[in-house]
C-alpha cells in the first residue's frame, strides 16, 4: 500500500459516516478512527511504522485537548489539521473578535479539512482574550487557536 492509496482511503473514510475502519494487507495493518471517537494509544506497530515513514509524513505527536490554565485562560486548540477561517464566507464578518463575550456552543471559527468545513465551538463561557491564528492560515493538530478568559 503506497502513500497515495492511504490518502485516498483517508479521504473516503472522512467523507463517510464510518467511525472506525481497519485494513490488513501485505503485512501492514491500518486502523482509522474518526476524531470524535479517537483515543490514541501508541502501539509497537504504530511506532514501527512511524520509524519507517519519511520525516515529512511522520504524524505529529498527539496533544491533550484544550485546557484551562492557572491564569483563568481556556486555550482552544485545533482538533484537526486544516485551514483556519474566522468567518463563514469571505464577505461575512468574523465569528468572534478579541474582547467579545462568548458562551458555550458559540462558533468561534471554521477549519477546512479535505473540503469539509468543521465548525469549532467554544466549550466554555468567557471573553476572547487572544486570537492566535490569522484568517486562511494553515493550522496543525493541537495548535492554539484562541485564549478565552473565564471567571
Amino acid at each position: 500500500m503506497n502513500l497515495q492509496e492511504i490518502k485516498e482511503l483517508l479521504k473516503l473514510i472522512t467523507e463517510s459516516n464510518i467511525q472506525e475502519f481497519e485494513l490488513e494487507r501485505a503485512g501492514i495493518k491500518i486502523k482509522i478512527k474518526k476524531a470524535d471517537s479517537l483515543n490514541i494509544q501508541p502501539t509497537p506497530l504504530t511506532t514501527e511504522l512511524q520509524e519507517k515513514l519519511p520525516p515529512e509524513t511522520k504524524p505529529v505527536e498527539p496533544l491533550p485537548p484544550a485546557e484551562e490554565n492557572t491564569d483563568n485562560l481556556y486555550i482552544v486548540k485545533s482538533p484537526i489539521v486544516g485551514t483556519f477561517y474566522r468567518s463563514p464566507s469571505p464577505d461575512a464578518p468574523p465569528y468572534v473578535e478579541e474582547g467579545e463575550e462568548v458562551s458555550t456552543g458559540k462558533v468561534l471559527c471554521i477549519i477546512e479539512a479535505m473540503k469539509v468545513m468543521n465548525e469549532i465551538a467554544s466549550e466554555v463561557d468567557g471573553k476572547i482574550a487572544k486570537i492566535f491564528v490569522k484568517n486562511e492560515q494553515p493550522v496543525e493538530y493541537g495548535e492554539e487557536l484562541f485564549a478565552i478568559e473565564t471567571s
